[in-house]
């Protein structure tokens, strides 16, 4: 999950909820985890992840972001948070967001920063910028990131099938019909 949180015994039990999908009951014990001692990065991370499974998706941008703050270089986790950004229609917040990690985390290259990107280009199709959206999707698939390659892969070529479904809609409405 999170990385180990001090070994301690309420971790081992969050770590059972989760593995258990139990995702409510192990955002509770992280909850009071953190209510006794909020400098514990894996928690934040670990919380996160729970309350995305869990639907809540406000709550996992919060607790992303307290994990960020105390890592602030995990490209990961940046991306993970703006892709719950993006579930959560915050699409343009996610872009904003994206722009700055990238700019702020480029010294780790582009392999690291393929998690950013990929969720950057799914912030920008929600806000209809095909091009731009599968821009960056290319940059991911040329990143080298095994993991991102065939996603962003398939959608370099979706964004542009939307790109020509949009001129395709253009041309129509300028021949009246």
């Amino acid at each position: 999950y999170g990385g180990e949180a001090g070994g301690s015994t309420t971790y081992d039990m969050v770590k059972q909820k989760m593995t258990e999908k139990n995702y409510g009951e192990a955002s509770d014990l992280l909850d009071q985890m953190l209510a006794k001692d909020p400098g514990q990065p894996n928690a934040w991370l670990t919380l996160a992840r729970a309350r995305d499974a869990n639907g809540q998706k406000p709550a996992s941008i919060a607790a992303y972001q307290k994990y960020l703050e105390i890592k602030p270089k995990e490209a990961g986790a940046t991306g993970a948070m703006l892709q719950v950004m993006v579930e959560a229609g915050q699409c343009s917040q996610a872009n904003t967001v994206a722009q700055a990690a990238a700019s702020r985390l480029v010294s780790q290259g582009a392999n690291a920063l393929a998690p950013i990107n990929f969720s950057w280009g799914m912030a920008l199709e929600c806000l209809g910028e095909y091009e731009a959206a599968g821009l960056k999707f290319s940059q991911v698939l040329s990143s080298g990131n095994a993991r991102y390659t065939e996603p962003a892969r398939t959608n370099v070529q979706r964004m542009k099938d939307l790109q020509d479904l949009e001129e395709y809609k253009k041309k129509k409405a300028r021949q009246g019909g």
